[in-house]
């Protein structure tokens, strides 16, 4: 019978020898900061029914670390010890979300699972890319369902998250590799600039407040998978909207302006001139100093946002 920290160490040597040890850094000392002993017993496995004399028992055996490695990963991050919600008005709070049938779920799905497929839900606690362009690329349709998700990996299609502008931008950055779940743990309620700028980390501005934007103005290039925030200067409306640029003028978004006839749900390449024109440049009353909306442009490259892990 192993120990608890034996099977915590096991599980921690599983995920250095699929190359993220950063990852396996980061979940042995959160672990330490709570009750080692009590996690480690809830990474048992129960009995095997086979012997060092089978010839799937080097297999099995890496198929069961990785399942222990998997469920560390869950019973740590899905807890109080990391993940968080936030208020609105931006205060943060741990949270557990874990019920008392966390581990049941899990098994259930993925003790049947092979070691290939099982690494894979191991990969979402990651960042398994640094290509920008892969935030364009992931951004394939509506975010639909909730979080934690015990059975995830990045290939689930309908991929879960909130279909806000800004929380679908969040889910593909999760499903695109170039965030990990813990990332999307602490941050998927971000909803005021507080929040969010801790979310994306700071931006470049492409276009100002009191730059004239009319039909015949087009803004600067924003490359392949860069995000593109559009907002009003006035705390009000600074949330705005969130996309993802295509690299051509064009961008992938939920909950859009549909004064040109974009889907506002979900487009696949609306324009960002007209998203920024008709959503955040109108004219304003006659006598104003300003005669249009202070509307902004700011651009964010997602390989540069903090904590990202």
């Amino acid at each position: 019978m192993k120990t608890g920290q034996k099977r915590i160490d096991d599980a921690v040597d599983y995920i250095y020898s699929i190359g993220k040890a950063e990852l396996a850094n980061h979940v042995a000392t959160l672990v330490q900061t709570s009750q080692p002993s009590r996690i480690g017993r809830e990474l048992s496995l129960g009995s095997r029914d086979d012997d060092e004399d089978d010839p799937q028992y080097a297999a099995n055996t890496a198929t069961r670390q990785a399942l222990r490695a998997l469920l560390l990963c869950q019973r740590v991050y899905f807890s109080d010890l990391w993940s968080e919600i936030v208020l609105v008005g931006g205060a943060r709070h741990r949270h557990n979300h874990l019920t008392p049938q966390w581990k049941q779920t899990s098994l259930a799905h993925w003790g049947r699972r092979t070691e290939q497929e099982i690494v894979q839900g191991i990969l979402t606690f990651a960042v398994t890319t640094s290509n920008a362009a892969a935030l364009a690329d992931a951004a394939t349709g509506a975010p639909n369902g909730n979080h934690p998700d015990f059975t995830l990996t990045r290939t689930r299609d309908p991929f879960p998250g909130v279909p806000s502008c800004y929380g679908a931008v969040m889910a593909w950055m999760f499903k695109s590799g170039l965030a990990s779940y813990r990332w999307y743990l602490k941050n998927s309620g971000a909803n005021n600039e507080t929040s969010l700028r801790q979310a994306f980390g700071p931006a470049r501005q492409i276009w100002g407040a009191t730059q004239l934007f009319s039909a015949m103005h087009r803004l600067p290039a924003v490359p392949r998978g860069h995000i593109v925030h559009l907002y009003v200067d006035n705390p009000a409306r600074w949330n705005g909207h969130w996309l993802v640029s295509l690299g051509d003028g064009t961008a992938r978004a939920c909950n859009n302006d549909d004064t040109d006839g974009t889907n506002r749900i979900y487009t696949h390449g609306c324009s960002l001139n007209n998203q920024l024109l008709n959503g955040y440049k109108d004219a304003m009353p006659g006598g104003t100093a300003i005669p249009f909306e202070r509307g902004i442009a700011e651009v964010i490259d997602p390989t540069e946002m903090p904590g990202r892990l």
